[in-house]
């Protein structure tokens, strides 16, 4: 295991940062349990090359040692009870590909 993991998997764990969940597939089996971040910012919404607006965005981090594939569409079920649908492609955009990014509504 390299220093990287290493820490990917600290934050992952450290309470502050993240938080207990589930994740269910549109078809398959879901995950009860597994360790999120969430991330709130704003999103532009981009039509024909122009920025149109700006709104809310929910982001959900997840490791990809624990959800091998999310999907669009999918759930992640928040110890709150609160609900968030992916709504685009999930991207793994850390250098070492460890890391889910899932846009929500």
């Amino acid at each position: 295991m390299n220093a990287f993991v290493e820490m990917v998997d600290a934050l992952f764990e450290d309470e502050n940062l993240a938080q207990d969940a589930g994740y269910a597939p549109p078809e398959g089996a879901a995950i009860p349990s597994l360790r999120v971040i969430l991330k709130r910012g704003d999103v532009m919404t981009d039509f024909a090359g122009r920025v149109t607006g700006v709104q809310e965005g929910r982001i959900v981090e997840v490791r990809v040692s624990e959800l091998a594939n999310p999907v669009k569409d999918g759930v992640f079920t928040l110890g709150s009870g609160e609900e968030l649908k992916i709504k685009g492609k999930p991207q793994r955009l850390d250098t070492d590909a460890l890391i889910w990014t899932c846009e929500c509504v």
